[in-house]
């Protein structure tokens, strides 16, 4: 029997069976998200840096999917429901389906090559939810001033070294963000095979000059979601559409924006697949994540007030998706329809389904945008920051008990 402090430290819990349950089943999840089987190969058939990825991805599935257990739920200061798991728990989880695995004769990684790929896995979730993620104070909604200014001066081709279709272009992609709460790394995905085009009586039509040509106010524009970190296989999202009416007297109206959009650069139905949705006309291909960063920097510059330029460094791509939340939250929209609206929970009973729903979804959307977010405070988890910040917990933590295992053993062997 090991001494407590020795479980401890090899990270074994008094109670090692249920953990051991616990672990496995974790790892079956994350193997079932890989379409991969939990029964992994003996050390002779084994591809190492096969299992060493299925082991970092085990990490990362449990840090973006454990909660707390509810005898911890809520913290002893304030009665606050904590909403994630403590950060260790996707490592420990981790550990012992490595425990399980060893028993069934597989085999195990090393740590070392588990962990390399964890940083490689946290580098790309940083590339997707934006290099703020890790900040204390993060992204944060547009004050509405601002957005009212980049409306008013793109709209009027107000920047001066910047070609028409630039400011076009531009424009679309903010209210796009705006409008879907898409995030940064999401737009260049969009095709124009994402937009489908319905008349009045939600009739779907093929997107040829002719149908493209009837579109007018009072049309549908269904745009379905492209996949993300948090649905890689578009598995949670795919179904659920988003639904905009045209409305060319609303200079937010998305899908008066897409309209334009298609009539200025038309394209063939049988290519739309290929073609991008938002498009950069410096190459004529599709906007890159890059480009878009450096164009709303140079609009900042010049529509955001020089004494707000610490509060500029945090309106980023991904604080449009925070500013639909939070006006949402601001017009008292339930927190679960906020979370479906912008595809970070899927609400089984609000997916998108009939015209009601549709209805209701471009009504939510048009609200929120006419609504100014200033007050809210508080706003719930909209992204797997905290499950970020759980990786990054659990690669310092191993790191350092690497660290003090390699002290210890050159001091043994001294």
């Amino acid at each position: 029997m090991l001494q407590v402090a020795q479980a401890r430290a090899k990270r074994i819990p008094l109670n090692t069976d249920r953990a051991n349950d616990n672990g496995i089943r974790w790892f079956g999840r994350a193997c079932d998200m890989l379409g991969t089987p939990v029964e992994r190969p003996s050390p002779a058939d084994a591809i190492p840096e096969v299992e060493a990825f299925l082991g970092a991805y085990t990490v990362y599935f449990t840090a973006m999917e454990m909660q707390p257990a509810e005898r911890s739920a809520v913290t002893q200061l304030g009665g606050v429901r904590k909403t994630r798991a403590d950060p260790n728990s996707s490592l420990s989880a981790y550990y012992g389906a490595r425990r399980v695995l060893e028993d069934f004769g597989s085999y195990l990684p090393p740590m070392r090559s588990v962990l390399q790929c964890l940083k490689g896995l946290r580098v790309r979730m940083v590339e997707e939810f934006g290099d703020d993620c890790f900040a204390k104070v993060q992204a944060q909604p547009w004050p509405q001033k601002y957005l009212d200014a980049i409306m008013v001066g793109i709209a009027t081709y107000g920047m001066l070294l910047w070609s028409l279709a630039q400011h076009d272009c531009f424009l679309d992609a903010f209210v796009f963000s705006l409008s879907l709460g898409a995030r940064k790394a999401e737009l260049p995905r969009y095709r124009l095979s994402n937009v489908v085009w319905l008349n009045p009586d939600m009739v779907e039509g093929k997107a040829t000059a002719d149908w493209l040509a009837q579109v007018n106010d009072g049309w549908w524009c269904r745009i379905s979601p492209v996949c993300s970190k948090t649905d890689y296989d578009n598995a949670k999202y795919g179904s659920t559409r988003m639904w905009f009416k045209v409305d060319s007297s609303d200079p937010w109206s998305i899908a008066a924006r897409l309209i334009a959009r298609e009539r200025r650069l038309p394209c063939p139905p049988d290519l739309r697949h290929s073609t991008p949705l938002l498009v950069d006309p410096s190459t004529g291909g599709g906007v890159s994540g890059n480009t878009l960063v450096r164009w709303l920097d140079e609009v900042k510059a010049v529509y955001v007030d020089a004494a707000d330029a610490a509060l500029a460094a945090f309106l980023t791509w991904h604080a449009s998706r925070v500013t639909l939340a939070s006006k949402l939250v601001k017009l008292r929209k339930p927190w679960e329809r906020v979370q479906t609206l912008i595809r970070w929970k899927a609400v089984a009973s609000a997916r998108i389904y009939g015209r009601a729903e549709a209805e209701a979804y471009h009504s939510d959307i048009t609200a929120a945008l006419r609504a100014d977010a200033a007050g809210v405070t508080g706003l719930g988890e909209i992204d797997p920051v905290s499950a970020l910040r759980d990786i990054d917990a659990a690669l310092a933590t191993e790191a350092n008990e690497q660290s003090d295992s390699a002290s210890a053993r050159a001091a043994e062997a001294a």
